[in-house]
């Protein structure tokens, strides 16, 4: 949830389900309405249906709790962070390990192009060293015929 006009809510932890929603409501361009969509009853939720185009093999869905961590600024910017998980010291741990980073900025993030790499295996061959050179004497030839291979991968 970007954009938040501040993640810091001090006794989230306490306050009743409807208040948290209230408060993240006050917080985000979510209504309390629209946070309803967490109930397992909900008319949108997912269904049986939605998850046998969603995944290949469905069987069925798995409702898990959904939090939100609090006390995020990443890259300048206060977050509030939903977290599915039955663990119970997850989310907490989470808002406090961002409540320590909040006093010196919170965190940065960076990346980087995604980089995918191939190999070539050779076998039964008499002349390693000699299948090598010539290897990568047509690296590019190989390159752009295995580039053909898979527009969507090269993209």
């Amino acid at each position: 949830m970007h954009g938040v006009h501040n993640s810091r809510i001090p006794g989230f932890k306490d306050f009743t389900l409807d208040k948290r929603r209230l408060a993240l409501a006050e917080r985000t361009n979510l209504t309390q309405d629209r946070l309803r969509i967490f109930d397992s009853a909900h008319p949108e939720a997912l269904s049986l249906q939605q998850a046998e185009v969603m995944v290949e093999n469905a069987i069925g869905t798995f409702a898990v709790p959904v939090g939100v961590a609090t006390n995020f600024i990443i890259d300048n910017t206060d977050v509030l962070v939903p977290m599915a998980t039955e663990e119970p010291s997850v989310i907490a741990a989470a808002s406090n390990a961002a409540r320590m980073a909040r006093e010196t900025g919170g965190f940065t993030t960076t990346t980087t192009s995604p980089v995918m790499i191939a190999q070539v295996q050779l076998v039964d061959v008499p002349e390693p060293e000699h299948a090598l050179t010539r290897v990568l004497e047509h690296k590019d030839a190989l390159l752009a015929q295995a580039n053909t291979l898979d527009p969507a991968l090269c993209a």
